[in-house]
């Protein structure tokens, strides 16, 4: 079997995530190995595949309240994922800790994994991720640490 013709995956949703408690602010230095890489910084595109289960509009949406929720706890035990990276004194990154959130994304193909052989080939693995997850070094100053995308 030959790798599937790649089809369009389409953004439905774009939100941003909040901690489900919000702590006062506060920043975080950023070790100097942190310091050290930050030219190199991007984010790391993670692909997991999953056989959704979610056959209609309610069980997918259903599935997205959830897995937001879920999220939001998440940033509540690890709130620095939902701070922002920015320059402090002397230049130096630190994570201003400020419960922004983090950007969340529902997108829709008509795609099926079945159509790949091996996964190495997958035409569509840009569009799977979301669209940050592409920045490096001084863009990612002030944009979300972290960018989750659900593709059904």
């Amino acid at each position: 079997m030959q790798a599937a013709k790649a089809k369009a995956v389409a953004v439905q949703d774009a939100v941003l995530i909040t901690p489900t408690h919000v702590q006062e602010p506060y920043v975080h230095s950023l070790s100097n190995l942190d310091q050290l890489n930050a030219f190199i910084a991007c984010y790391l595109p993670i692909l997991y595949f999953f056989r959704s289960g979610a056959e209609s509009h309610a069980s997918a949406t259903k599935l997205v309240a959830s897995l937001t929720q879920a999220l939001a706890d998440a940033l509540e035990l690890y709130p620095v994922l939902a701070g922002r990276l920015r320059k402090g004194k002397g230049g130096r990154l630190e994570v201003e800790i400020n419960g922004a959130g983090i950007e969340f994304s529902v997108a829709t193909t008509e795609a099926r994994l079945d159509a790949w052989e091996d996964l190495s080939f997958c035409s569509m693995a840009s569009q799977l991720v979301p669209k940050r997850s592409f920045m490096s070094g001084e863009m990612m100053i002030g944009a979300p640490l972290a960018c989750v995308q659900v593709t059904f």
